[in-house]
């Protein structure tokens, strides 16, 4: 899972655009409309606007004093929402939107509003803008944020349904958007057209789906799912409780998960303590099945495989090594440890893998190799028959062996060189290893 939506740490040293100013606006003549349909493609094309252009004028045109060169100011209104008056000098060109426009407006004598039909409210333009990039929105209200010295500008636009995001628009890419809950708690960044306790409300409504009641008194956004388009926010409810919810691309409920089993969703919960002893029973008793012998202090739910296998990691009160295990929905599980474990794609952070070392050297005196104490274990890589081959090294400095393991079973299958291995496409990488082969 990666997360998704604008980074609001690049944000903390925003500063404000400076926007033309001109004479005070007056509706264009035809022939400005004329000439600026005529020269505002290019300038648009040069200032690396997201903007098909549906209208345009020229405001003024005339030479740079000092450098002779052409100068010209347009005003262009664009398919994709918010409208531009761009200052276009010789080949370069920057554009600054009507919502900047009007802010700068307020405060400059003279400063240049839009005028364009399709400009007028500049609000506009940021609920079409916002639409488009897959959130339908009614804009409300809308505010220039500030912008970065690499260009990067950031609008906050709040919708009908108390919904609000944060745009981000950079020249030459298209805009992204990102829920205001990302914003919760973030100080000069923070969403103010929509509110806390909005976006609260919005949470408490989605929440409603969830079998648990709750009334959301906290929220944070975790991340997004690009396959799946599945978006997954954390819920602190009233009373203490809490889970994660995941909702679809058009924001429907999907389903409420137990934070004890959402560890594996973007680092899982920080807002609830999760219980990591509430089925410890149940897993001791699973484990035991599977014949691992484990009086489980807690647990890790690591998520469910393809299958829908629970995969958990285990702590063990009588044992300090403790395992990875997969729990089928119905049947014996299975539990490796947490070198082998690697075989999983997950590693173990309960339990320490030093502490099966000891069950690695048994298996190399059960093969004939009693000179070897191993001193480190990594898993390498598993074969499409079926073994996992987990590599060893000897505290003597000894050269150590690679181990390989039948997967479903358990059992020690062969016992090979580091350069038997590395012929396998299993390369031994442990220090010792290295040096000695």
């Amino acid at each position: 899972m990666k997360r998704l939506g604008i980074v609001m740490a690049a944000m903390a040293a925003l500063a404000m655009g400076v926007s033309p100013a001109a004479a005070a606006s007056k509706a264009p003549s035809s022939k400005q409309i004329e000439a600026g349909k005529a020269g505002a493609p290019a300038a648009i094309q040069a200032a690396k606007l997201n903007c098909t252009m549906t209208d345009a004028y020229q405001i003024q045109s005339g030479k740079d004093p000092k450098t002779k060169e052409d100068v010209a100011l347009y005003e262009v209104a664009c398919q994709e929402g918010p409208g531009y008056v761009i200052q276009q000098k010789g080949a370069t060109a920057q554009g600054f939107d009507c919502l900047a426009q009007a802010e700068t407006a307020k405060t400059q004598k003279d400063g240049l509003t839009c005028v364009l039909p399709a400009n007028a409210n500049p609000v506009n333009g940021f609920g079409t803008l916002v639409s488009g990039l897959g959130y339908p929105c009614t804009a409300t209200g809308a505010r220039l944020m500030g912008a970065t010295a690499a260009g990067d500008t950031f609008y906050e636009v709040a919708c009908q349904g108390d919904k609000g995001y944060v745009v981000q628009t950079s020249p030459g890419k298209k805009a992204e958007a990102s829920d205001c809950i990302q914003t919760l708690g973030s100080g000069s960044t923070e969403c103010q057209l929509t509110t806390k306790a909005q976006i609260l409300a919005n949470m408490t409504k989605l929440a409603s789906g969830a079998p648990m009641p709750c009334t959301v008194e906290n929220a944070r956004m975790i991340g997004a799912d690009k396959n799946s388009g599945s978006t997954y926010y954390e819920v602190a409810c009233q009373g203490g409780s809490g889970f994660v919810l995941q909702a679809s691309a058009q924001g429907a409920f999907q389903q409420a998960i137990e934070c004890a089993k959402a560890q594996g969703i973007g680092g899982g919960c920080e807002l609830t303590v999760i219980d990591e002893t509430a089925e410890a029973g149940t897993y001791s008793q699973l484990a035991k099945t599977a014949g691992f012998e484990c009086d489980v202090a807690k647990y890790r739910f690591l998520g469910t495989t393809k299958d829908k296998a629970e995969l958990v990691e285990l702590a063990c009160k009588n044992r300090a090594d403790g395992g990875l295990a997969m729990f089928p929905a119905s049947g014996k599980g299975q539990v490796f440890d947490c070198v082998q474990g690697g075989s999983l794609g997950v590693s173990c952070q309960l339990s320490q893998p030093n502490a099966v070392y000891g069950k690695y050297t048994e298996r190399l005196v059960a093969m004939g190799k009693n000179q070897c104490k191993v001193s480190g274990a990594k898993y390498l890589a598993s074969t499409t028959a079926g073994s996992d081959f987990v590599e060893t090294a000897c505290s003597d400095g000894l050269p150590g062996f690679v181990i390989s393991i039948d997967h479903n079973t358990g059992q020690t299958k062969e016992l090979l060189t580091c350069g038997q291995a590395a012929r396998s496409g299993a390369a031994c990488s442990l220090p010792t290893n290295i040096a000695k082969n």
